[in-house]
């Protein structure tokens, strides 16, 4: 990253990390367990410990490669919901030359179409009990989970089992933690894991220059996008 950002485009960035990070602060205890606020600890501002790092790499590579199969209820009182397959798609260049950030995508294989998410319009994630599922009587509490984006929309995804909802939920809240915080250090490394420049994933340093400035653009770009997202989110 460069270092010609003056002091207060980079005052506006970490604001704007630390207003996200506190959308997607990582709860390691479930809705039901009464300890969880001596759990949630470990704020997205400081790097994740060995054990989480492990297990974030480890989800993310899942999610890239394998997805996580899911049914969608995409309409309350539907007997029966759509079995998708979710995926985390990298952040690209696009035909204007920007480069997007990661995305959640999946496919409605009934109506061919496909839905995508950015990762930064994510305004909240978590379990639902049987109170938010009110709308949804055949959704079941536990492991159904409510994905809010920051315009209020609301898509319901019910997992195979507690422990895979539990799962998601913890590792889409770390990712994006995680790569907020690499994206405003400037953390090159990181940060590429989730940006697709199309070359090999496993072109290591020395970068060419032409390299560097790309991935530096690309690191731009989707900082920018985190910013915007953050600052126009409201957590719940």
């Amino acid at each position: 990253r460069s270092e010609m950002a003056d002091e207060s485009t980079m005052n506006s960035e970490n604001r704007a990390a630390a207003l996200l990070a506190s959308s997607v602060r990582p709860a390691y205890a479930s809705a039901d367990r009464r300890n969880s606020a001596s759990t949630m600890t470990t704020c997205p501002s400081s790097p994740p410990p060995n054990k989480e790092k492990n297990f974030i790499k480890g989800f993310t590579e899942d999610l890239k490669t394998m997805g996580e199969s899911m049914m969608w209820h995409k309409e309350p009182s539907i007997m029966n919901p759509a079995h998708v397959t979710i995926y985390l798609q990298k952040g690209y260049k696009k035909s204007n030359g920007i480069f997007c950030t990661p995305r959640l995508v999946w496919k409605d294989e009934v109506k061919n179409k496909k839905f995508g998410i950015d990762v930064f319009n994510i305004r909240a994630l978590k379990r639902a009990d049987a109170l938010q599922l009110e709308d949804f009587p055949f959704a079941m509490p536990g492991r159904t989970v409510c994905l809010y984006l920051n315009d209020g929309a609301c898509f319901v995804f019910e997992a195979g089992t507690e422990d895979d909802a539990f799962r998601f939920v913890r590792g889409i809240r770390w990712l994006v933690a995680r790569l907020s915080f690499n994206l405003v250090i400037g953390n090159l490394d990181v940060s590429s894991e989730l940006l697709d420049l199309g070359v090999d994933d496993t072109y290591k340093s020395p970068r060419p220059t032409m390299m560097e400035f790309d991935w530096s653009r690309a690191m731009d770009d989707a900082t920018e996008q985190l910013v915007e997202h953050a600052l126009s989110s409201h957590v719940i």
